[in-house]
């Protein structure tokens, strides 16, 4: 499992085995906010968000070789929740670049594992849309969008990408400075876990004259 961590004071990406066995290895050290987001399948890459100028850029950053991070995507925008495909040939993140959240996918690099020559961006989500999931085989995505989770069915194939107009699921609501992600998916995409907000907080016990109980024990 890949982790970023700020205890140093600088942005830093670990490594360390699933099963806990080992010590952790650093991956890449910067002066800027690093986040992991997500490993390519063949587990070569590691596509990480770095924080720049009040937002955030992505880069690949290979685990072999000299590990030098490789420019994805770097613009004007905010663009987080990115993620490789299940087959490794695309890439969904979302972005702010119409003035609010939308969902949109790239090919991945050919040097990465994308289709030779493959180039474009396409629209996922109709009114704006965050934190995109795929299914297991890549045929569907999930995202946030107006208060529901939402899914879009895939067309995908030699180079050539189309998403079909998106449907709502179930409601679903963010909370405020929650987790980056809040839900995840089954690989059949027919079961979700879903982290939930009470509408009201815990009731709060007040015991008064404690003390007193104690001594009559």
């Amino acid at each position: 499992m890949a982790y970023g961590s700020t205890q140093s004071g600088v942005g830093r990406i670990y490594r360390r085995a699933a099963s806990g066995a080992g010590r952790e290895e650093m991956l890449l050290e910067s002066k800027d906010r690093l986040i992991p987001v997500s490993w390519s399948p063949n587990g070569e890459w590691l596509l990480h968000l770095t924080g720049v100028a009040r937002h955030w850029d992505q880069y690949l950053l290979p685990l072999s070789g000299s590990r030098k991070p490789v420019p994805f995507l770097v613009d004007a925008y905010d663009k987080v929740d990115a993620q490789f495909s299940p087959d490794g040939r695309w890439i969904v993140y979302s972005s702010t670049e119409t003035g609010s959240g939308g969902v949109y996918v790239r090919p991945a690099p050919e040097s990465v594992g994308g289709w030779p020559g493959a180039q474009g961006k396409w629209p996922v989500s109709a009114r704006g849309g965050t934190h995109a999931r795929w299914r297991g085989d890549g045929k569907e995505l999930f995202f946030l969008a107006g208060g529901h989770l939402m899914a879009a069915s895939i067309e995908s194939g030699s180079g050539s990408f189309r998403a079909l107009s998106p449907k709502p699921l179930f409601p679903m609501r963010r909370s405020r400075g929650g987790p980056p992600f809040e839900y995840d998916v089954s690989s059949d995409g027919k079961k979700f876990l879903v982290l939930d907000k009470p509408d009201s907080a815990a009731p709060i016990t007040l015991i008064l004259n404690w003390e007193a109980r104690l001594s009559k024990r």
